[in-house]
């Protein structure tokens, strides 16, 4: 049996109690798990509402129009992409 609140015996499936008593007497099972998830919902309350992918998004170009193109500077290239065996003219 996968349900661990089902216990079968002589092929009879019967429902397992998983009630007891604490060291006081009292009471607990069901009514126990009722109240510690009435308690949660009391403390937590309900989960937020999803927020939608599309809300979560928010598309823009790699680059502005033209940028790629237009900001080509041959001497700005330069200082970045050296070659020290040309700066010393081997």
């Amino acid at each position: 049996m996968s349900d661990p609140s089902v216990h079968e015996v002589s092929g009879v499936s019967t429902l397992r109690r998983h009630d007891h008593h604490d060291h006081h007497g009292h009471h607990h099972g069901n009514d126990h798990d009722r109240d510690a998830a009435d308690a949660r919902t009391a403390r937590f309350g309900a989960l937020p509402d999803r927020v939608a992918f599309e809300d979560m998004v928010q598309e823009q170009p790699a680059l502005p129009a033209n940028q790629a193109v237009d900001s080509y500077d041959a001497d700005g290239l330069n200082a970045r992409f050296s070659c020290l065996a040309v700066d010393l003219g081997l």
